[in-house]
């Protein structure tokens, strides 16, 4: 099948689309701020305009996820979903992964093998270090309910803040250390790494299993590049 090619002014119009909100949620902000100086007119157009340029946005990145070579078959519905429930948060990463990279050298990467593999943070570690890294994962989540129970059956709000930001510190480390391994990981087909990045991000402690027992894990059941 014939790739299609994003001219310049797509990817131009696109990032326009996938950022817009923010300097648009500026603009309304400041503007509605001094409501009673402009008109009803203009008043209720700077509440739509956001909402129409939202959809607008929402149904191109939506189609292009069914007409963009670099978006495997199989990865369709789980974009479509993540553009759909993450919208402003998904759309900056789905641009810039399968539009602005979408050249006739990424669209050639997916069916075509790596000339060169790398190796990712956690390939060739011992099966020890493999499972303290699923327990650092699993560690937030811990942490969390500790704290929880340290507020609302201890009444001990320092224990609760205590607990609380030393999960989100675990987080945030597995949460970088997993997202450097999903960008070298050999394991990790080239059109999986958007996928894998944005999922790590969103979802973050729920989906570190899923990446460790994947793409960490299953290193040796799985075949090297």
């Amino acid at each position: 099948m014939k790739t299609r090619r994003k001219l310049p002014i797509y990817k131009i119009m696109t990032f326009f689309l996938s950022f817009f909100y923010i300097p648009i949620l500026i603009i309304v902000s400041e503007t509605r701020d001094a409501q009673e100086n402009i008109s009803e007119i203009l008043s209720q157009a700077l509440l739509f305009f956001p909402i129409i340029m939202f959809l607008l946005a929402w149904v191109i990145l939506i189609i292009d996820v069914f007409h963009n070579k670099t978006v495997a078959k199989n990865q369709r519905a789980f974009w479509v979903l993540l553009l759909i429930a993450g919208h402003f948060g998904v759309f900056p990463f789905y641009w810039y992964f399968h539009i602005y990279k979408n050249s006739k050298e990424s669209a050639t990467v997916v069916t075509e093998e790596p000339v060169k593999a790398q190796r990712g943070l956690f390939e060739g570690k011992s099966e020890g270090f493999k499972i303290m890294l699923l327990v650092g994962g699993l560690l937030p989540l811990v942490l969390g309910v500790i704290g929880g129970i340290a507020r609302v059956f201890l009444n001990n709000e320092g224990l609760f803040y205590t607990f609380g930001i030393a999960s989100y510190a675990v987080g945030i480390a597995i949460l970088v250390l997993y997202i450097i391994d999903a960008t070298r990981n050999s394991l990790v087909a080239s059109n999986q790494k958007g996928l894998w990045i944005v999922l790590l991000i969103l979802v973050n402690v729920i989906i570190f299993p899923v990446y460790w027992y994947m793409n960490v894990w299953k290193e040796a059941s799985r075949p090297q590049i």
